[in-house]
């Protein structure tokens, strides 16, 4: 465990270095390593985790940004974003339900999280412009890291041998009974190179439309095998969340390009596969538990247990029910109590926002919607990396609502700057507005 934790620590010292010697490089160190490792706590006299890193690559990009040319900064393609966190900030002091030091410096953390490095990325490539390019093969080496991992997880009879050693280098413990074969799940719950399988079904469905995003970089026969490896990966990594949204996204897709034709076409497909999967009883059971409320062989939350949980929510909003309990009272709750004698685990990106800013939350989000689909055709005059920038966003929303909010948006606010950086024209057009 000691070597693990030393090669961990070593790649953690490098991205530091590369910050100040090569930032470019840096960079990509960086957005491989959130990719790949979960963990990011090393203790060398002090102890590095996530927003330290962060704060250092801020400073080493304003200091890579006094050098040379100045390209003007641009934070347009994350106005919504920060919307989102101010008009939540303003809500804090109509809130009781979270003590206050508690709840600010959740905003903080997740502030400097989310946004630190998309900022980065985002006007660095503006200045170094092979930055786009290799933080591309970054992302590709990843995600094919990500995803064949997690196919040849399948054999291993619901261990992950990455994960089991990386954990336990971290002080962290591997749940075998959540992780094993059983209750129709073929392979168990995979988890990959992420820290929980819930976050791997997120990865997942980004990756692909970012691959798909990206199809003209490679010969047409490899992104069509990446792209049937990720779907292959998305039905096999024994949760069910990523399969209900990537449909959902899939229609979404459709609807924004008016292809009907196309539609009927995956509809066809959609039934061909259902029929192969009607024939292995296992697999069956688990993908019907989908879309039936009928208990079966796999556990899950029914129509009437997620209107139970609904009323759970307005129960605990009742006092305060137009700002909620306070920002980040779901974390702040599952720390100090656990699981909610009728919430659960909160597994609804809607119970969340409930919970956390009553219905005037509801309403800052809708507006954040709004302002970010707007903002998204502002920045970009290519139909397709609008239309593709909603559709991510569809996922994020789709397995979001099903599943809850475990941090996703760091990954949703990380891939829409991938995407964006593929309309070339994009930072050319800040400067010459600038």
């Amino acid at each position: 465990m000691q070597i693990i934790s030393l090669i961990q620590g070593l790649w953690v010292a490098l991205i530091i270095l590369m910050f100040f010697v090569k930032l470019r490089t840096g960079i990509c160190l960086y957005v491989a390593y959130m990719i790949l490792v979960p963990y990011m706590n090393i203790n060398v006299g002090i102890n590095l985790q996530w927003n330290m890193v962060n704060v250092l690559l801020l400073v080493a990009f304003f200091l890579s940004y006094k050098k040379g040319n100045k390209v003007p900064l641009s934070f347009k393609p994350y106005t919504p974003f920060l919307f989102l966190f101010i008009a939540q900030l303003m809500e804090m002091p109509f809130q009781e339900g979270v003590p206050f030091d508690y709840a600010f410096n959740d905003f903080r953390l997740q502030l400097m999280t989310y946004l630190i490095l998309p900022f980065v990325i985002w006007n660095y490539s503006a200045k170094d412009p092979k930055l786009g390019e290799q933080l591309k093969k970054t992302v590709v080496i990843s995600i094919c890291i990500a995803f064949g991992y997690g196919l040849f997880l399948t054999t291993t009879n619901g261990q992950n041998p990455y994960q089991m050693v990386l954990m336990a280098a971290n002080g962290e413990v591997w749940n075998e009974s959540y992780a094993e074969v059983g209750g129709g799940r073929m392979f168990g719950r995979i988890s990959s190179v992420f820290g929980h399988p819930m976050t791997y079904g997120l990865f997942l469905g980004m990756a692909f439309i970012y691959i798909y995003t990206i199809r003209d970089y490679f010969k047409k026969y490899i992104w069509v095998i990446m792209l049937l490896g990720i779907i292959a990966a998305i039905f096999l990594c024994g949760i069910r969340s990523p399969i209900g949204a990537f449909f959902a996204t899939v229609l979404v897709f459709l609807l924004l390009n008016h292809k009907v034709k196309l539609m009927v076409q995956v509809a066809i497909v959609g039934c061909l596969v259902y029929a192969v999967i009607s024939t292995v009883p296992e697999l069956n059971s688990y993908v019907e538990s989908i879309f039936s409320d009928k208990k079966s062989d796999v556990s899950g939350s029914s129509w009437e247990l997620r209107l139970m949980q609904l009323e759970g929510c307005l129960a605990e909003i009742r006092n305060n029910p137009l700002f909620g309990k306070g920002y980040a009272w779901v974390g702040w709750y599952k720390t100090n109590f656990g699981d909610h004698p009728v919430i659960l685990a909160f597994e609804s990106l809607v119970y969340v926002i409930l919970c956390n800013s009553g219905f005037i939350g509801i309403i800052i989000w809708g507006i954040f919607l709004i302002k970010l689909f707007k903002n998204t055709a502002k920045i970009s005059k290519k139909k397709e990396i609008v239309i593709l920038a909603i559709t991510l966003t569809a996922y994020y929303l789709a397995y979001s609502v099903i599943t809850g909010e475990y941090g996703y948006m760091k990954y949703l606010i990380l891939f829409y700057t991938f995407i964006l950086l593929e309309d070339k024209s994009v930072n050319k057009n800040e400067i010459s507005n600038k």
